[in-house]
């Protein structure tokens, strides 16, 4: 239960024009879901009435007599319904039963109501009056939780707003039709969403540095974010996989250049399915990317590398770092400069997933081309097929040594 010096939540979005709606909307229907007021909002019921300050047993009492007696009437009519039908059944020639009369299951349930309260009054009214204690807790805390509701809804929207659509006396659902209906017939709201959901992919196909993961984890959230606002709206862009996909993929490239190769190829027969692909997948698989792809050691230092950002003059003028990267042993850079003789992709024979699939990580899948490019090259190329097997064979000794020791 609320105590009076409760404080209201503090304000964050106020409902100004109607380009602000999507924020203060999601806002305002969390505040209300948390006072247990959604189902409220929409419709889906009414406020519970106020039982009264004092339990009257008498009246109480008389009412739970008419609502019992009705409940008694109804079951005897439905057993009465059933017995009839099953009669018919066993049947196979079904014969005129005489119908029970109303009067007669009217007597039957007063008598079984009676025979209940001669024996449970006490208790009834008992828990009558725990029913109403309860109804009159619920009805108090329903009533502070709208009194919160109203004052938020006066602080959070604008003046003009109030003054055209808050009607003196209307409930606070009616209020909040009121604003909705002129919110979204505006194009105002559609215009700056838009906007909204272009941003973030120009920024980062523009983006001249290096971006440091915690950068990018909180970049993928805000499209997400945004994506899923969109998508409320019916957006074209988020409709299409092969749309938002391509716009996601194509500027996540400055980021992640050669897992997003491999990646589209992987995933382009799901694009052509609708529903197969969902958002949250992609940004949890550019994750898992991104963490794997963090180089090691000194290199390191929490950024990704620039892969192709930095100008080729910077680099030449920076001779210290030129005599350090001498010194330094394959970076992950240009590991990926090494193309794959069996699938050629950018990546060394050894760490290939075509030919072995368990260092292959959960997103993955095997596209019918690359199986097909890889199995032209092992026939094609003994030398290969020779290295593969040398490879294997390495591993196998490798991973029972392994099991060895562990036995041991």
């Amino acid at each position: 239960m609320s105590t009076k010096n409760e404080a209201i939540p503090t304000t964050t979005t106020v409902l100004s024009s109607s380009a602000n709606w999507l924020s203060w909307n999601k806002e305002f229907r969390n505040r209300m879901g948390q006072w247990k007021l959604l189902d409220y909002l929409d419709g889906k019921r009414d406020l519970l009435s106020d039982p009264g300050e004092f339990f009257n047993p008498v009246q109480a009492f008389e009412e739970w007599k008419v609502k019992r007696l009705a409940e008694i009437a109804k079951s005897l009519v439905s057993s009465s319904s059933t017995q009839t039908i099953s009669s018919l059944d066993a049947q196979a020639a079904p014969t005129t039963q005489p119908a029970v009369p109303a009067q007669q299951q009217l007597d039957e349930a007063k008598e079984k109501l009676d025979n209940e309260i001669k024996a449970f009054r006490d208790r009834i009214l008992e828990s009558l009056k725990d029913q109403h204690t309860e109804r009159r807790r619920a009805h108090r805390k329903e009533e502070d939780n709208l009194n919160k509701a109203n004052e938020w809804l006066n602080k959070s929207v604008a003046v003009h707003y109030k003054d055209t659509h808050f009607t003196p006396g209307a409930e606070i659902r009616q209020w909040y039709r009121n604003l909705r209906n002129v919110a979204m017939q505006s194009t105002e709201i559609d215009d700056e969403l838009r906007t909204q959901y272009r941003t973030p992919l120009t920024t980062l196909q523009q983006r001249h540095r290096a971006i440091r993961p915690t950068e990018f984890d909180q970049w993928l959230t805000t499209w997400e974010t945004i994506f899923e606002r969109a998508s409320e709206r019916g957006f074209p862009e988020t409709t299409d996989p092969q749309i938002w996909c391509n716009d996601l993929l194509t500027a996540v490239t400055q980021v992640l250049p050669f897992f997003i190769q491999q990646y589209k190829i992987a995933k382009m027969a799901q694009y052509q399915i609708p529903g197969a692909v969902q958002f949250r997948d992609v940004t949890r698989d550019l994750r898992f990317a991104s963490r794997m792809m963090q180089p090691s050691g000194r290199v390191a230092r929490g950024s990704f590398p620039a892969f192709g950002l930095l100008q080729q003059g910077e680099e030449d003028t920076n001779k210290s770092n030129k005599l350090r990267r001498s010194k330094r042993k394959l970076s992950d850079t240009d590991a990926y400069r090494t193309l794959c003789r069996a699938c050629q992709g950018f990546h060394s024979v050894d760490k290939c997933y075509y030919l072995y699939p368990d260092l292959a990580p959960p997103y993955w899948t095997e596209h019918p081309a690359g199986r097909k490019r890889v199995d032209e090259s092992l026939s094609s190329d003994p030398d290969l097929q020779a290295e593969v097997d040398r490879h294997r064979t390495k591993r196998t000794k490798t991973d029972h040594a392994r099991l060895v020791r562990f036995e041991d």
